[in-house]
């Protein structure tokens, strides 16, 4: 489905636009072309490319191999590379800048600078905000300040004279309950290829309930071992169904210490190890594994018999790896490896995409507040796996009744913002959908980042 440019914008300098598009639902896409239509109108484009390095480069990388246009020249700049934006922004160049920054404070004040020093606040930028409902709403406590990110973007916006701003976001539940003024809401439903919550709640035993706690290590041994027999069978069964060489990833999302990711990915390391040398370790697991997925009694064995040598290219390949912020394995790509098992919290949660997601583990359980849009962004099994990608067909998510209670929240949500995301007291009807119905049907429910009310 593509942008058009919005009738109005014509008619005004300014102009705000909240773009709702859905998780893992081709959002960079969007983007891309959001670019490429307004690169003959505007001077600049400067794009939020989220809040980590992963998905800033991700993103930058992604403009840069895709990013065209039929008018003029496209050029991606970090801003590593740019000094004076001036020069990037002269009515004689040829081609069209865009800048991509990580939404960070520093560099976001750096941004700030640049066009102040150049005096560029009567360019025509197009300002994107990508991750919209992250760092960038206002969720200060005290009354009289503002969080510093949504802060220095503020004032960027306010800056500029000539300046359409697009935030755009999976999960804009704080945006709508936030002080925001938007011009126009756009929702952009994903075409019928697209597997969101409705698809998966109704996939049968897809979901498989775990009694995992993140406060509580001693459920983790269990649930871990459980989840990786179960990839081991699927991937095994995925291999010896389609007699080809397919690639297949093990996630498992875990809160945001460091230190625990570490500390599974020693026990996962460990388990590896044990099952290389010793196969029969894992018998247990497998076969209830097996049972649990109602395999064929006929490729039980030839099971059984292909993943030593998953667990052997796993070893190989040292594919075991660790994505956060402070990691150096932070350079990983979905399909780097034949086959991964990727631990993380917050870096894995938004914006990177698994192409050949298999199975995942929700280690991040909520001990009482659930957060509907947390918890949504982590749904890294969301996507377009129709029917006919076979991949899905081997699919599991390992989560526990809290955290399966949010999705099924999901989808009233999202039929909510469907129906209403035009309606211009979409803000107080919002809240108050939150606070009866959501709260009524799941108690707990909560929204991260809620705004002040002011």
């Amino acid at each position: 489905m593509p942008i058009h440019k919005l009738d109005n914008l014509a008619k005004t300098n300014k102009q705000r636009i909240l773009l709702i598009c859905q998780v893992q639902s081709g959002k960079t896409k969007k983007i891309i072309e959001l670019i490429s239509s307004y690169s003959s109108s505007r001077d600049i484009a400067i794009v939020f490319g989220g809040t980590t390095n992963v998905l800033t480069e991700q993103t930058f990388k992604r403009f840069k191999s895709d990013l065209l246009s039929d008018t003029k020249e496209i050029r991606i700049f970090s801003l590593d590379k740019v000094n004076n934006i001036w020069l990037y922004t002269s009515n004689k160049n040829s081609f069209f800048p865009v800048l991509v920054v990580i939404k960070g404070k520093m560099s976001l004040q750096l941004i700030e600078n640049l066009l102040e020093t150049d005096d560029l606040w009567n360019k025509r930028i197009l300002l994107i905000d990508d991750e919209s409902d992250y760092a960038s709403v206002n969720n200060s406590r005290h009354e009289d300040k503002r969080s510093a990110i949504s802060e220095i973007i503020e004032k960027i916006y306010e800056k500029s004279k000539i300046c359409i701003f697009f935030q755009v976001t999976a999960t804009p539940f704080a945006n709508i309950l936030s002080s925001a003024k938007y011009d126009d809401i756009q929702m952009l439903m994903p075409n019928d290829e697209y597997t969101g919550s409705k698809f998966f709640l109704n996939k049968k035993n897809f979901y498989k309930l775990i009694d995992a706690d993140k406060s509580k290590r001693e459920t983790w041994k269990e649930s871990i071992d459980l989840s990786l027999a179960t990839w081991l069978v699927s991937t095994a069964n995925y291999i010896l169904n389609t007699n080809s060489e397919i690639k297949s990833e093990f996630l498992i999302n875990i809160d945001l210490k460091t230190p625990s990711h570490d500390e599974i990915r020693k026990l996962i390391y460990k388990r590896v190890s044990l099952y290389k040398r010793y196969p029969d370790k894992i018998n247990n697991f497998i076969e209830k594994a097996l049972n649990d997925l109602t395999i064929n009694e006929s490729i039980k064995a030839n099971i059984f018999n292909k993943i030593p040598t998953i667990v052997q290219t796993i070893s190989k390949d040292n594919s075991i790896v660790v994505l956060n912020s402070t990691d150096d394995s932070s350079i990983y790509q979905s399909g780097m490896f034949r086959f991964a098992i990727i631990i993380g919290g917050n870096v894995i949660s938004r914006g990177i995409t698994f192409k050949y997601l298999v199975t995942q583990l929700m280690l991040n359980s909520p001990n009482e507040d659930r957060v509907i849009d947390t918890l949504l962004q982590r749904a890294r099994w969301f996507g377009y796996r129709h029917e006919h990608d076979e991949i899905q067909k081997y699919m599991n998510v390992f989560l526990n009744q809290n955290i399966l209670d949010v999705y099924k929240a999901v989808d009233s949500t999202i039929d909510f913002l469907e129906k209403n995301y035009k309606d211009k007291d979409l803000k107080n009807k919002f809240s108050n959908f939150i606070e009866t119905e959501l709260s009524t049907s799941w108690p707990g429910i909560k929204i991260t980042n809620k705004p002040l009310k002011k």
